[in-house]
């Protein structure tokens, strides 16, 4: 199975995009070349649109996931050091929450971006098997 991290990393590893020699057509004797040579680069420049997001994406989701942890390490902290006192103040206590709130929302936060990841894989996914069976299409008999 890919994960987001480890295609990003291929890709970042590469930045070259993967040539992928055809248009999606069933049939494609009846087009010009130079069509069929057009969508092949419209296609790459696509794909390579969406891997560079992807890697955008990606970056901003491991940099959430980080600050994910440390907060969750600092309100463990505050929590723990709120228990050890005998009176919490509500300052405090309006602290934690805000901090917990935060928290959510960034966990939100990283969950979108890792459906929006997720989403980018498959239409890269996508718009690789087209070329392919475009691919298998063009190739002389």
């Amino acid at each position: 199975m890919i994960t987001t991290r480890s295609l990003s990393h291929k890709l970042r590893r590469s930045r070259e995009p993967e040539l992928i020699e055809s248009p999606p057509f069933s049939d494609t004797s009846s087009l010009p070349q130079h069509s069929i040579e057009t969508c092949e680069a419209s296609r790459l420049v696509e794909i390579s649109k969406l891997e560079q997001e992807l890697i955008e994406s990606s970056d901003k989701l491991h940099a959430a996931s980080k600050l994910n942890k440390q907060l969750k390490k600092d309100l463990q902290q505050q929590k723990e050091q709120g228990v050890s006192q005998t009176e919490v103040p509500d300052s405090y206590k309006t602290l934690l929450l805000e901090k917990e709130q935060l928290l959510a929302k960034r966990q939100e936060d990283n969950k979108r971006l890792q459906d929006h990841n997720d989403e980018l894989l498959a239409q890269i996914e996508e718009m690789r098997q087209a070329q392919q069976v475009a691919k298998k299409a063009l190739a002389p008999r």
